[in-house]
């Protein structure tokens, strides 16, 4: 996924448990910056219909440079253990 200069690496996973805690792991990049780069990313948990049922928002590794390094970025997040049932489906996107 792109955005901007910024990378987010395809195969980027999130770990969704039942007592209400999720694991984010990916790695990114950015392919060219002037004052440094940070990926804004977005998780959405889906219903079965579509429908946004929680969504959380964070950063990922702030200035990053291009010189060609690539980033680990976990990120561990709560969420409402009573949705667990409901989520469907995962989504992502983010900004740069």
């Amino acid at each position: 996924m792109t955005a901007g200069d910024c990378v987010l690496q395809t195969g980027s996973t999130v770990e969704v448990f039942p007592d209400g805690h999720a694991v984010f792991t990916s790695t990114v990049w950015t392919n060219h910056t002037s004052h440094g780069d940070t990926w804004h990313h977005h998780v959405y948990f889906n219903d079965a219909n579509g429908v946004v049922i929680f969504q959380i928002n964070f950063d990922g590794p702030r200035d990053m440079q291009d010189n060609g390094t690539h980033y680990p970025f976990v990120a561990g997040f709560n969420f409402p253990p009573g949705i667990y049932n409901a989520i469907a489906t995962v989504s992502m996107g983010g900004e740069c």
